[in-house]
């Protein structure tokens, strides 16, 4: 379906969601007095069109996360895209790993992060896949999940990965990786273990996975949302 054009001012409006997932079209050139909730819309009130500045900072002030999530992953794909560079690795890639159950905001922050801290780019989308059934298998979001594996095995933190079910014992990374240093033996037996753990679960609850897509995709159609409004700045 193609974004319509306020009734009114006849400018293209902003697709958004509500709290309660409903989608909605909003026209921000004006204030928002008129909602026709038969058309899921929300006109302006004057058929002219306020000046831009005067636009975006209401805008700015109705929806400050949304503005503020948009700088945020505008950062972030500027610094994945530094840090994979030299691999083939692509958001798509651990979206699609994750099964779309994590808005691209919080993939590309612990993508970045997992890089940063020496986990193997070309490993992540099967990483990220492997804590997200973990995370399932747990009771935690795949949010929640794909930190536990950044930071858990990046910073060699056992009870980090507890909140995965990883229990790690550093003695056994030793020996099981006698020729590496201490740390590079700790993260690839941490590796290991997450994986070879996720292959022994069952496919995650159909309707969790929803519950969870759905959120992402309202977390991302928030941060769309951000990405329009900052256009009207400039």
């Amino acid at each position: 379906m193609k974004t319509p054009k306020c009734v009114n001012c006849g400018e293209k409006m902003l697709e958004t969601y509500t709290k309660q997932g409903l989608l909605i079209y909003v026209c921000f050139h004006s204030h928002m007095t008129k909602l026709d909730i038969s058309h899921g819309a929300m006109y302006c009130s004057h058929t002219q069109i306020e000046e831009t500045k005067a636009s975006f900072e209401y805008a700015r002030n109705r929806y400050p996360k949304a503005i503020t999530s948009a700088v945020n992953v505008r950062a972030l794909r500027a610094a994945f895209a530094d840090l994979t560079k030299q691999t083939r690795l692509t958001y798509n890639q651990l979206s699609k790993a994750v099964d779309n159950t994590a808005s691209e905001e919080s993939i590309l922050e612990y993508a970045n992060i997992a890089i940063m801290l020496d986990i193997p780019a070309e490993k992540l989308p099967k990483l990220f896949n492997a804590a997200m059934k973990l995370g399932f298998a747990t009771g935690i979001d795949t949010k929640a999940a794909i930190h536990a594996l950044s930071i858990g095995v990046g910073r060699q933190s056992r009870m980090v990965l507890d909140n995965i079910g990883i229990m790690l014992k550093a003695q056994n990374a030793y020996e099981a990786f006698p020729k590496l240093d201490r740390v590079a033996a700790w993260k690839l037996y941490a590796l290991q273990l997450i994986t070879q753990k996720a292959k022994l679960l069952p496919q995650p609850d159909p309707k969790k996975v929803e519950k969870l897509q759905r959120e992402a995709e309202i977390h991302n159609s928030h941060t769309k949302l951000g990405e329009q409004l900052l256009s009207m700045s400039k």
